[in-house]
């Protein structure tokens, strides 16, 4: 949506029509397809086979489409307040003090890579920081300031780095913001 001006301001208009009707399509495939009743899905398969779904077993919920659903403003307003609100309850990790990326982790189910981690290791069901960082911007946007500063503490690496206890668990400097934080058994935290 933000190249519609610049071509209006070029005068092209043919083409600011053509992005209007583009990003009108997509907001309606997001909207109907993509809706999965409490959340966003996170990708249809070559096969045909939806993941980020509540007929999951795995990957039941993804962050990254809850959060671009807010941050991207295709989201149906109700839509993507219900889609973070479900993101709260199925991704808020309290206990480890930490967001997952999609919950449950994966562990027969083929995503590529992320497949190839442990259950709960990096994107596999664990925090994938840059999509916290995303949830939490989603947050602000919807106006849940309260909500966005507890998650924000969540992945501040001072709050896993104060105490001895935290510091043994986390393994990392309390000034070192990390890309992954595992969720599962010995490695969580």
């Amino acid at each position: 949506h933000k190249f519609i001006p610049i071509c209006d301001y070029k005068q092209d208009i043919q083409r600011a029509e053509r992005y209007a009707q583009i990003q009108e399509k997509l907001r309606k495939a997001l909207n109907t397809n993509g809706w999965d009743g409490r959340w966003y899905k996170r990708a249809f398969m070559d096969d045909g086979e939806i993941l980020g779904s509540l007929q999951n077993e795995e990957c039941r919920i993804d962050s990254i489409s809850q959060s671009w659903a807010v941050i991207s403003q295709a989201g149906d307003n109700d839509k993507a307040k219900v889609a973070i609100e479900s993101g709260e309850k199925y991704l808020v990790d309290d206990e480890n003090n930490l967001i997952k990326l999609l919950a449950p982790a994966l562990e027969n189910t083929n995503l590529g890579y992320i497949s190839s981690y442990p259950k709960g290791i990096r994107e596999n069901g664990g925090q994938y920081t840059h999509a916290a960082i995303w949830f939490i911007i989603a947050e602000v946007l919807l106006g849940n300031n309260n909500k966005a500063m507890e998650l924000y503490k969540k992945i501040n690496p001072v709050e896993h780095t104060n105490s001895k206890e935290k510091v043994n668990k986390y393994k990392v400097e309390p000034y070192s913001v990390v890309a992954d934080i595992y969720s599962e058994n010995n490695y969580a935290g």
